[in-house]
């Protein structure tokens, strides 16, 4: 590895295999209709999207020199921005339809850019590794404004009785920024 290449907290399995392109479309398709339920508020239909046993995750990342470039992301027992499971979720969600989520009140406006997808099947059948780039805009009050940029790292598996036909089971979340400034977490990536 040269000094200059980045090392990613997951590996892709070196045995993952292309997708075909309607495959790939269909995954596209899901992503995009995540991304839009998220950012009209529909959190119910938004979690009907997530695996019972979703793991949700953002490592921090760190600034490091060129020959420490291994040490880039947080290991699995370091610190992370936001570790979740669905029920975690489901709770997260309850909150923001109350009037008890202070830092979501007023609510955020959200919008979800959604490029670079890239769609390779897993070991096992009907499990797909889908990796993403993201930027989300956040509006909040008149004056509070935010953006995210990074990059995702899903398995996202076919459920036929999930509504959109697949569900999200691992979501791993690779911000660019080292330090986020947001006063709060409170959306969703």
């Amino acid at each position: 590895m040269s000094s200059f290449e980045m090392t990613m907290p997951y590996q892709r399995p070196s045995d993952a295999q292309a997708s075909d392109m309607e495959t790939t479309f269909r995954l596209s398709q899901f992503l995009y209709a995540e991304a839009q339920a998220i950012d009209e508020r529909r959190f119910d239909d938004w979690l009907a999207m997530l695996a019972e046993d979703l793991h949700y995750e953002a490592p921090a990342r760190y600034n490091r020199l060129p020959r420490e470039r291994t040490k880039e992301w947080a290991s699995e027992d370091e610190a992370k921005h936001f570790e979740d499971t669905k029920e975690y979720m489901q709770l997260r969600v309850k909150r923001l339809q109350t009037d008890k989520s202070w830092s979501e009140d007023p609510p955020s406006r959200t919008r979800h850019l959604i490029t670079n997808v890239q769609v390779a099947h897993s070991v096992s059948a009907n499990a797909y590794i889908v990796d993403s780039n993201f930027s989300v805009y956040r509006a909040r009050a008149a004056d509070d404004e935010e953006f995210f940029f990074g990059t995702r790292h899903d398995h996202i598996r076919e459920n036929s009785s999930a509504p959109a036909g697949f569900e999200i089971a691992r979501r791993t979340i690779l911000f660019d920024q080292t330090l986020i400034l947001s006063a709060n977490l409170g959306i969703f990536f």
